[in-house]
């Protein structure tokens, strides 16, 4: 192990705790949560069992390593839990024999591990004598064993179950008597982990229904991401310091990256990785290399699908907004039915989710993990598709400009308004005025004087003369339109709504083509004009951006100093 921090994204098992540790920087209050529950435990009282939920890649397994670590290196802790951790995946687990035995070769592993050589080979053998047993399906006999071994150690077993939704599948007959077992006062502690919420868990018939407290991994926030970003570079030395530069230097980069790859803490490693090594590439760049190192995850993952299965997440995906059943089936040529009947297992496995829409009072499904949308779309969706991500990379990079990050959340408070009344009137200008607006057009850059004369016209209900104007400003594009004018580019929005022109501004940002060009500015002022709940309707790719547009044009702008 060297000085420097280790990083790993995809097998963190394979680190030393050390370096574990130190590279652990995200989900540390959730960590100390549970911890504090813990530590309520009796040692001879009744457990209350913890659920995780969270998508693949939100952390998960790293969670309950340092769960296990917690615990280990906690003095009351460890007097009364000794924490046993599983492989990922328990796939040999059909009934409860399998899944006592999976706990006794666990138990031999923590001996194993704290240099308990001759208990571990104990437990060994007394697995070997239970597994030739056909006999023992209930598991009573290697029950009764693993019990034997906690009593000796007079502590309590914490099992750390990774895809626990895996285990509960494969003991579908049997999930009565494990509730009955892990009820026991004094005896088994269990904290799981699932890719999607439990059906045993969400039924009133079932087993474990209202069994588990749940806690939900949320994606990264920006802030989140930035903070965990700088406590990697501090880690990580003189390697660090080009990444501390370049989120001070770029941060637009770093929060468009962001919305596009979804705040999961493995692409945040990714992310990471590719900080360090420092290559000044442009963004889309930036986003196909990081694509390229979850290729083989995403790939696998696609290729595992039933034929029909992957036909209805092929569609899902491609359609990046969500999207009903109804129109899935349309897509694809399946009957409804069918394609409902492959959505809810999709859901189960982690890999669409529901969403609700306003368009519909339908269930909605969208790709649960939001990267895997992405990746999808740049691998196989048609080059229309491709370039709307591509042309939303270029607009979110120009939003979130430096200006615009420290300004757009309270640049109303500070500037004074210049809706149309101000500048223009909503009548005929006198000569006066006119003579001040030709005046303000000739001394204005480009950008704001076309700008300006859309305003003008939109003020005076000549629409086509203010499409026109405004479709220049947005073909044109270019940094200047969000550092210097995005406000005023908003302000026409809003009188375009005053003047009763939404809907036909609307549909020539359908018919332009510059909607898919502008695809958060559109969605946002669709939500104006039409109501918040549209932005439901939209991938929370755009959502994001477009959220923030809409709050700006419902606000009130203040009035200058």
């Amino acid at each position: 192990m060297g000085e420097l921090l280790d990083l790993a994204f995809y097998n963190p098992a394979r680190l030393h705790d050390e370096d574990f540790l130190r590279g652990f920087v995200a989900r540390e209050d959730l960590v100390q949560k549970v911890l504090g529950k813990l530590r309520e435990i009796r040692p001879k009282g009744r457990a209350r069992h913890r659920l995780v939920i969270g998508q693949r890649g939100m952390g998960k397994t790293s969670l309950l390593r340092r769960i296990a670590i917690g615990v280990r290196e906690d003095p009351d802790l460890s007097g009364t839990l000794l924490p046993l951790g599983f492989r990922e995946e328990q796939y040999n687990v059909h009934n409860l024999h399998v899944l006592w035995c999976n706990c006794l070769d666990a138990l031999g592993d923590w001996f194993e591990g704290t240099g308990q050589h001759d208990k571990a080979a104990q437990v060994d053998r007394d697995v070997a004598a239970l597994c030739p047993r056909r006999d023992d399906a209930d598991g009573e006999a290697a029950l009764e064993a693993f019990r034997g071994w906690m009593h000796r150690e007079e502590r309590r077993p914490l099992l750390l179950l990774d895809n626990i939704d895996l285990i509960l599948k494969g003991l579908k007959e049997q999930q009565w008597d494990l509730r009955r077992a892990l009820q026991e006062a004094g005896g088994i502690v269990v904290i799981g982990a699932s890719s999607a919420y439990l059906e045993a868990a969400g039924d009133p018939k079932e087993a474990f229904y209202e069994f588990f407290q749940v806690d939900v991994l949320r994606p990264l926030t920006h802030e989140e991401l930035l903070s965990s970003l700088r406590a990697l570079a501090d880690q990580r030395g003189e390697k660090g310091v080009r990444v501390l530069r370049a989120l001070d230097r770029d941060p637009a980069r770093i929060r468009t990256l962001h919305d596009l790859t979804g705040g999961n803490p493995r692409t945040l490693l990714i992310l990471y990785l590719m900080l360090e090594m420092g290559n000044d590439r442009e963004l889309m760049r930036d986003l196909e290399w990081i694509l390229d190192q979850v290729t083989p995850l995403y790939k696998a993952r696609v290729e595992e699908l039933a034929a029909q299965a992957r036909v209805v997440f092929d569609a899902t995906a491609l359609h990046w907004n969500p999207v009903i059943a109804a129109d899935i089936a349309a897509a694809t040529g399946l009957e409804v039915n069918a394609v409902s009947a492959h959505t809810t297992r999709l859901v189960n496995d982690g890999l669409l989710e529901k969403v609700a829409v306003s368009s519909s009072n339908r269930t909605a499904y969208q790709v649960a993990e939001r990267f895997f949308n992405v990746w999808y779309l740049m691998r196989h969706a048609p080059r229309r598709q491709r370039n709307r991500l591509r042309w939303l990379t270029e607009f979110l990079r120009g939003f979130y400009t430096q200006r615009q990050l420290r300004d757009i959340a309270d640049s109303y408070l500070r500037r004074p308004s210049v809706d149309g009344h101000l500048l223009l009137g909503e009548s005929e200008m006198d000569g006066a005025a006119d003579a001040l607006y030709r005046q303000a057009v000739s001394r204005l850059p480009e950008t704001g004087a076309v700008l300006l004369e859309a305003f003008h016209a939109l003020a005076h209900d000549n629409i086509g003369t203010a499409t026109r104007k405004l479709g220049e400003v947005l073909d044109r594009g270019g940094s200047d339109l969000f550092s210097n004018f995005y406000e005023d580019l908003l302000r026409l929005l809003r009188l375009a709504k005053s003047r009763g022109h939404g809907d036909r501004l609307l549909t020539w940002f359908e018919e332009s083509g510059l909607g898919e060009r502008y695809w958060p500015l559109q969605a946002a002022f669709d939500a104006y004009v039409h109501g918040e709940e549209r932005l439901r309707d939209v991938n929370p790719e755009v959502r994001g951006a477009a959220q923030r547009i809409f709050d700006w044009l419902v606000s009130r702008p203040a009035q200058g100093k």
